[in-house]
């Protein structure tokens, strides 16, 4: 796929979308794919690289798949239906990290929280829950056309 972002277009875009596709590998080796809400994280705020965090329930597939392989990739996409193929999208490689600490585990909460207010209608447990760290270290974009063309 062809790297068409620039960074600064590729980080507007993580903040502007709310929803992934998260992939990790099941314990036979297949992808496994749910869609997370998350945060981005970048250098510009004390990150040593550029980072995602997604808060979820420590049960789930994706932990126990990530606690025996890290290697994960997350895709975003959007379809403007007004605009004919107007589609555009990322996806991203990387290797994730189970938070352990309570305290950056509260902090991230309250990020997702922030960009996400629903959440705090149903937080979850502090004991069932945790936070996957994901260091980015590659992506892949596409935009079949640019957000500002016009078909007559």
């Amino acid at each position: 796929m062809k790297n068409d972002f620039s960074k600064r277009k590729l980080i507007n875009y993580l903040r502007e979308n709310e929803l992934i596709h998260l992939a990790t590998i099941s314990p036979r080796g297949e992808p496994h794919v749910v869609p997370v809400w998350f945060v981005y994280r970048d250098e510009r705020v004390g990150e040593p690289k550029p980072r995602i965090y997604v808060l979820t329930d420590k049960r789930t597939a994706k932990v126990a798949n990530i606690s025996r392989n890290t290697n994960v990739a997350f895709e975003i996409d959007n379809y403007d239906n007004n605009i004919e193929w107007n589609v555009r999208g990322a996806m991203f490689g990387g290797k994730a990290t189970l938070v352990e600490d309570d305290g950056d585990i509260c902090f991230y909460e309250f990020l997702i929280g922030e960009k996400y207010p629903v959440y705090w209608k149903y937080p979850w447990d502090p004991k069932e829950r945790t936070v996957i760290r994901i260091d980015l270290e590659k992506y892949s974009s596409w935009n079949v056309l640019p957000k500002d063309t016009k078909i007559i």
